[in-house]
C-alpha cells in the first residue's frame, strides 16, 4: 500500500496485513463534503465510502422542503462525474424525520449512522471517519480548541455506542485546516456549481465565499441571514460563542446572580 502525504495529515494509520484503509465522509453534496471527498480520492489510495442522511422534510434551520432533495440531486451529479474523472467509490443513503436533527443531538444523530454505515462496510480502528470539514471559517473545529475537543468525544461515544465497543475508527481532521476558497478552487468551476451549496468565490481580493443569492439554490431555498454581511463582520459573527457553550455561559451567568443574590442577602452560597 502507498502511504501518501494527505493520509498521514489527515491522521491515518496503514492497518496491517497490506488491507487499505478504509475512508468514510458523511456526505452533503455541499462545497466542504465534496471538497473532502475528491481530496481522498485525489490523494490517497483509501477505499472511499460516502454516506448521505438526507432530511425527510426541511429542518429546524428554516430549510424548505426541497432541502433534502436539493442535496440528493447535487450528490447525483456529482457522484457521476468525481466517478469518471478519478474513481469509484461506495455511496449510501438514509433518510430520517429533521425533528430528530433539531432536537439538539443533531451531531450525535449523524455520527451514530454513519458508524452504523462504517460498521457493516467493515471499518475497524485502523480505518477513519469524517464527519465534518475543519475548514477555517468553522470555529467549531479549530483542532486546538476545547470546543473542537468536546465534539470530537461526544461525537467518539456517539460511534462507540453503534459499534458496541471502545475500539472504533479514528475521527479525522484536515492539517492544515483548509479555507472555504481553497476548497472551491480544488473542486474546480464544473464540480462547484453541482455542489448544493449557494457559495460561489466573491469578486474581492480575498476571494472569500459569500451567498450569490441570485442562483437557483439560493431561489429554492433562504439565504442566510449572514449571506449578507461584509467578510469581515461575517468571521467575527462566527467567532463569538460557539453553540457548544452557550448552555455553559448561561449556566454560569446564573450562577453569578445566585451568588450576587445570596451576598445581598448576608446568606451563604450554597
Amino acid at each position: 500500500m502507498r502511504t501518501t502525504k494527505a493520509g498521514r495529515e489527515a491522521g491515518g494509520v496503514a492497518p496491517p496485513g497490506g488491507r487499505l484503509t478504509r475512508s468514510l465522509v458523511l456526505w452533503s453534496g455541499g462545497v466542504d463534503s465534496s471538497y473532502s471527498l475528491l481530496r481522498l480520492l485525489r490523494e490517497t489510495d483509501d477505499e472511499v465510502f460516502t454516506h448521505h442522511v438526507q432530511l425527510l422534510r426541511g429542518s429546524s434551520d428554516g430549510a424548505p422542503p426541497l432541502r433534502g432533495a436539493l442535496e440528493g440531486r447535487a450528490i447525483e451529479a456529482l457522484g457521476e462525474a468525481i466517478t469518471r474523472r478519478e474513481r469509484i467509490f461506495c455511496h449510501t443513503t438514509s433518510r430520517v424525520d429533521p425533528g430528530l436533527v433539531g432536537a439538539g443531538a443533531g451531531a450525535a444523530l449523524l455520527a451514530f449512522m454513519a458508524a452504523r454505515v462504517a460498521m457493516v462496510s467493515g471499518f475497524t480502528p485502523f480505518d477513519r471517519i469524517m464527519l465534518g470539514v475543519n475548514g477555517d471559517r468553522d470555529p467549531g473545529w479549530n483542532p486546538e480548541t476545547a470546543a473542537c475537543a468536546m465534539r470530537r468525544a461526544r461525537l467518539a461515544r456517539a460511534i462507540r455506542a453503534a459499534f458496541g465497543c471502545d475500539e472504533v475508527p479514528q475521527i479525522y481532521l484536515w492539517e492544515p485546516r483548509p479555507a472555504k476558497a481553497h476548497m472551491v478552487a480544488y473542486l474546480g468551476h464544473e464540480l462547484a456549481v453541482l455542489t448544493a451549496s449557494c457559495l460561489r468565490p466573491a469578486p474581492d481580493e480575498h476571494g472569500t465565499p459569500v451567498a450569490c443569492g441570485g442562483c437557483g439554490k439560493c431561489r429554492e431555498r433562504p439565504v442566510p441571514a449572514s449571506a449578507g454581511l461584509s467578510a469581515k463582520d461575517r468571521n467575527a459573527k462566527a467567532a463569538r460563542t460557539p453553540p457548544l457553550f452557550r448552555h455553559l455561559v448561561e449556566l454560569q451567568s446564573k450562577k453569578q446572580e445566585s451568588q450576587a443574590a445570596a451576598a445581598a442577602s448576608g446568606q451563604p452560597d450554597l
